[in-house]
């Protein structure tokens, strides 16, 4: 908790995890990651990739929010 009473994230260092080992458990990382977990992909110990959550205000992550509200709001075609 911080001095005024509100409860913050800690912030946590990204999780070191072989190629090989992100290969046998992706869907676990992956559900992870949008939890908001971060993974540091390496290949022989050297750091290739991050794995994480996308920020809500990136545009990838605005473009796909808006196409799923367009989805919503679409009405149902009807049937011949």
């Amino acid at each position: 908790m911080t001095e005024n009473g509100d409860a913050t994230l800690q912030y946590r260092q990204p999780q070191r995890i072989g190629v090989s080992e992100a290969r046998a458990r992706w869907y676990e990382l992956l559900r992870r990651a949008k939890a908001g977990e971060v993974f540091i992909i390496t290949y022989r110990g050297v750091a290739k990739a991050e794995l994480g959550p996308i920020p809500p205000d990136h545009p990838v992550m605005r473009e796909w929010l808006a196409s799923q509200q367009a989805k919503d709001t679409e009405s149902p075609k009807d049937s011949p």
